[in-house]
């Protein structure tokens, strides 16, 4: 062949000037060896002719392609880099801090960010230091499960959750870490948020929150706030729950009809007319009857207006419960009918007692002056009788009216039930029977006979108001011996060792209801009728057996009936008044 071709290390073309430089070469020898063969062919030299034609066809256009294809890759180089710088201006001046994390848990990047927030230098933190040296320990398990589950599953473990942090001076931080990996590796890239100036300003809304929730739900008054434009019930306090008999969740969906009475003028529509006006200012406070979940109607005193929580206008209403008020206003007008009839009937007994000391008088210097065996003598003796029980008809009225002087002496109690039993009989009807069962021994006491008397018939009034269909009243006196640990319950203080003399008062009638029981003696406690009681009985006579140095109790059963019972202290029966003589007591 007269030539050999040396082997030559072959290097990939850089450009496309090398790419056709090489294929000239090629050409080139290719017509080298046309010349070096003599008496070549036609057909050869033609086949090599048109291939040297064709490498320099195919010679440009992929010298085109790849000057191209160097265009995209050198447009790609820019591109990635412009990327990786953005990534890496994003990285540093991110907000938050950042790290990625290798597989090992190494932190291979950390941004100015995180450095600051764990209080080292960067140089000090990138491939020496890893996540777990910032997790303080009580978390530190958790988290390293949560990295254990992700490098299996990605989606195994939280994205983001919360974790106690450490910086460098041992200072707790609490963080939200949220955590990505890097598709087809096993790096991750986190953030760490540092929540604790947040987590401080949580608490102490919290605090504040519940402080004045505390409030709300120790003010005496029922508070409902709604909203300004629905009139929704937003919120109640626990006072609004005790008022109404409803629960916090019921309360929430509470409508005007569920608590208002409903009657004219105390209606839904009235209400809405009302709270429309109340906006305004005009009027601020109304008085309005009320009705609970069991339909218990009450009277309450109510008062609006606008506020502001939280930047959003509320409608704060706020309600009073005032039935007792409303009663002790009724009771006082009441006691003021009674203390104007008492004075009346002070009154009209007293002159009607100058008459009777007349016809005493008279009737007594008459049967002085006649034997009993006159004519006259037992008419005469008859009127002085009547003018007696006048007497004693006319001394109470005078203790209704509280005018009669007090004047307790050593009574013999027998005597005082004696003589007060015959005016009860006439006082509660035939329907209820009246049995008196007296000591056959004399019970000396010492009381005002007036007061005492008025002790019976109100006790005995009360017996008949509570049998309305009739029944069985039962009147007894006895001697009973009291220690010195017996325990009154209706004043709470012990008996004073000793005999006491008791008087009980028992009816068959409708009894007192449990809760009402430790009430009776309260003034103007009344469950009668308005109109039919002052609720003032009670708690005189309690006064009136205390200040003689007694005691009063009482039992009672629904359905079943009542007993109370007077204990008043035994005197020396050689002082007491036995008679039934006016004049002698």
């Amino acid at each position: 062949m007269g030539k050999t071709f040396a082997k030559k290390k072959q290097h990939p073309p850089s450009s496309s000037k090398d790419l056709l430089s090489g294929i000239k070469a090629i050409q080139k020898s290719l017509g080298d060896l046309l010349q070096s063969i003599p008496g070549c062919p036609d057909e050869v030299q033609r086949d090599l002719f048109v291939l040297s034609e064709n490498l320099q066809t195919q010679g440009t256009f992929l010298s085109e392609k790849f000057a191209k294809c160097q265009e995209l890759e050198k447009q790609a180089q820019e591109a990635l880099q412009e990327s990786e710088q953005r990534y890496r201006t994003i990285f540093e001046t991110a907000g938050i801090a950042m790290a990625v994390i290798e597989e090992d848990g190494i932190l291979s990047q950390v941004n100015n960010k995180f450095a600051k927030m764990a209080g080292y230098g960067k140089n000090e933190l990138e491939g020496k230091k890893t996540w777990r040296d910032f997790i303080v320990k009580e978390d530190l398990k958790r988290l390293q499960e949560y990295h254990r589950l992700r490098t299996i599953d990605p989606k195994a473990a939280p994205r983001s959750y919360e974790a106690g942090g450490l910086d460098k001076s041992g200072n707790r931080k609490n963080l939200l870490i949220t955590i990505e990996r890097f598709s087809g590796t096993q790096q991750r890239i986190a953030s760490f948020m540092d929540l604790t100036e947040l987590k401080k300003t949580q608490d102490s809304i919290k605090k504040m929150a519940d402080g004045y929730r505390t409030l709300f739900n120790l003010a005496n008054d029922a508070i409902f706030v709604l909203h300004p434009d629905t009139m929704v019930i937003l919120d109640v306090n626990q006072k609004t729950c005790e008022l109404y008999g409803f629960t916090l969740e019921e309360a929430r969906f509470l409508k005007m009809e569920d608590v208002s009475d409903n009657s004219p003028p105390y209606t839904p529509t009235s209400a809405l007319t009302w709270f429309k006006k109340a906006l305004t200012g005009i009027p601020g406070v109304v008085e309005w009857r009320a009705k609970d979940k069991s339909g218990r109607l009450f009277w309450v005193e109510v008062s609006m207006k606008r506020i502001t929580i939280l930047g959003d206008e509320r409608i704060l209403v706020t309600v009073r419960d005032i039935t007792k008020r409303k009663q002790l206003e009724e009771q006082f007008r009441q006691a003021q009918k009674m203390e104007a009839i008492g004075r009346l009937t002070a009154g009209v007994a007293h002159d009607f007692n100058n008459l009777l000391t007349v016809i005493a008088g008279y009737s007594g210097v008459m049967l002085s002056n006649l034997k009993k065996n006159d004519p006259l003598f037992q008419p005469l003796m008859e009127i002085k009788k009547a003018g007696e029980k006048a007497s004693l008809l006319t001394r109470q009225l005078l203790a209704f009216g509280r005018k009669q002087v007090l004047a307790p002496r050593i009574i013999d109690l027998n005597r005082i039930v004696e003589n007060i039993g015959k005016m009860i009989g006439r006082i509660i009807g035939e329907a209820v029977e009246l049995e008196v069962l007296l000591d056959p021994n004399p019970l000396p006491v010492y009381i005002d006979i007036g007061q005492m008397e008025q002790v019976i018939m109100n006790l005995a009034i009360n017996a008949r108001d509570a049998m309305p269909r009739g029944g069985k009243l039962l009147m007894r006196t006895a001697a009973k011996e009291i220690s010195s640990n017996t325990f009154c319950k209706t004043c709470g203080n012990f008996f004073h060792p000793g005999t006491h003399v008791t008087m009980s008062i028992k009816d068959t009638g409708i009894g007192i209801e449990p809760h009402i029981q430790p009430l009776v003696f309260e003034p103007f406690f009344t469950t009668k009728q308005e109109g039919k009681g002052s609720g003032l009985g009670l708690s005189m006579i309690q006064g009136i057996i205390h200040q003689s140095g007694g005691h009063i109790d009482f039992f009672s059963q629904p359905n079943q009936g009542t007993i109370f019972i007077i204990y008043l202290p035994k005197r020396d029966r050689k002082r007491a008044v036995l008679s039934n003589d006016p004049e002698k007591r």
